[in-house]
């Protein structure tokens, strides 16, 4: 079977958003192994941890590793451009290699942005979002569903649409959405300097 990976926030003794966590390793459990029982990550992660910490969790029909590192955000100001109609990561596989080969062609950017069947998708780590100065959007088709962008949509801070590259320059600022961040912590002014084109 397949080795896949969950990452959880905790922070002053919580852990962030833990249902959907929950649901969505065992979802992807069900999925490939449907004989498999359920799992409870409550029985396997400690959330007795105050500063923001990373827990890191390999799986595959059953939990196979936990660990907890503290997390201090990689900036992002910039991102490269890239197309890429071949990548497919519904799943949260632990194997990146393709996420990381298309990573490494981000030139002098701090982090690539997907561009899959001629429409965004996410950087190599996280969902986006994008605002116009009234409303955020996220790409309706990401690579990955995050728990923090189905959690945003949720509440109704995002909406969801289809989001062409030229299309991109017509936002005002980006900002990146995965499980470690709050809600715009990591964004930026989108213009010429901050995406780079292919």
């Amino acid at each position: 079977m397949y080795r896949f990976i969950e990452t959880l926030r905790i922070e002053d003794k919580k852990v962030f958003n833990f249902e959907a966590h929950n649901q969505r390793l065992n979802k992807t459990i069900r999925h490939f192994s449907p004989r498999s029982p359920e799992i409870d990550l409550g029985e396997h992660i400690s959330a007795d941890l105050v500063q923001r910490t990373k827990c890191h969790i390999v799986y595959s029909d059953q939990v196979l590793s936990v660990s907890y590192q503290p997390y201090h955000p990689r900036p992002v100001h910039s991102l490269q451009l890239i197309e890429c109609d071949a990548i497919d990561y519904a799943y949260k596989y632990e194997d990146r290699d393709l996420l990381l080969s298309l990573y490494g062609q981000r030139g002098q950017c701090d982090d690539i942005l997907i561009v899959k069947n001629g429409v965004i998708t996410d950087t190599s780590i996280a969902n986006i979002a994008v605002y116009d100065g009234t409303q955020w959007y996220t790409p309706a088709h990401p690579l990955l569903r995050g728990t923090q962008r189905e959690l945003l949509l949720h509440q109704g801070l995002l909406t969801e649409r289809e989001i062409t590259p030229a299309e991109l320059f017509s936002y005002r600022k980006l900002c990146t959405l995965n499980a470690m961040l709050d809600f715009e912590e990591m964004e930026f002014e989108i213009s010429d300097q901050t995406i780079k084109r292919p």
